[in-house]
């Protein structure tokens, strides 16, 4: 599929040359959805815990 050195010259977008590369464009449009819901994800999390971490401080 890609080799390593394209990984590591790309190791922004990795992911998606691999993708594109084992199902073209449907697999480049695949991984960039799901990495956008990962991304969200991972922002809500954050948010939460930042949330939660305030509330428990503010009742100390």
């Amino acid at each position: 599929m890609v080799g390593a050195k394209t990984l590591i010259q790309e190791k922004e977008v990795a992911l998606s040359i691999a993708g594109k590369q084992a199902f073209g464009i449907t697999g480049l449009i695949l991984v960039t959805i799901a990495a956008a819901f990962s991304t969200g994800s991972a922002i809500n999390a954050t948010l939460f815990s930042t949330g939660r971490l305030m509330e428990t401080v503010a009742k100390k």
